[in-house]
């Protein structure tokens, strides 16, 4: 005996599975370059450089963050390369969506992520008081950087938490 399940059924089981399986973590690949739960569990003013929870040897690391169409130009070649490839890379740009994009000898990989609730990127418009503790570090937000210069802040603004990619000046 054959018996048919409606298809609503399996609509709802399907989405009920996805979401047991995803959550409402920040999530980002199986193959993430980058170890999240290390920056998850960063304490607000915490920083760390990119290098030491990440895997591989990397040029240069951008970050993507939502609604931006690309990366400014730039005289560095290698960041010119970097956004060239975005398109081909197929990656959301909407909302809830950033990424890290790594480079080495031409070679642009990306780890992407979507915040769901939990944690965010921001590159400018500070509050006064995220701007003191980065001047305290002398932290400089910047889109593109080298990856072994490159470091992670993390703090919370409005009762959300956000990482900055950046450097520190010396």
């Amino acid at each position: 005996m054959i018996m048919k399940t409606p298809l609503g059924s399996k609509i709802v089981f399907f989405l009920c599975v996805t979401f047991f399986l995803n959550g409402c973590e920040l999530s980002s690949d199986n193959d993430s370059i980058v170890d999240i739960s290390h920056i998850k569990n960063m304490k607000e003013g915490d920083i760390v450089k990119l290098r030491d929870i990440s895997q591989g040897d990397w040029d240069v690391v951008c970050v993507l963050t939502p609604y931006s169409g690309g990366l400014s130009d730039s005289k560095d070649e290698r960041i010119n390369r970097i956004d060239q490839k975005i398109p081909e890379l197929n990656l959301s740009i909407s909302e809830g969506d950033w990424h890290l994009l790594f480079e080495k000898e031409g070679i642009v990989v990306a780890n992407s992520f979507k915040t769901r609730n939990e944690l965010d990127i921001k590159q400018k418009g500070f509050d006064a008081i995220v701007q003191k503790l980065l001047n305290i570090y002398s932290f400089t937000p910047r889109y593109c950087t080298e990856f072994s210069q490159a470091i992670i802040f993390k703090f919370k603004e409005h009762d959300w938490n956000y990482i900055i990619l950046g450097e520190i000046q010396e």
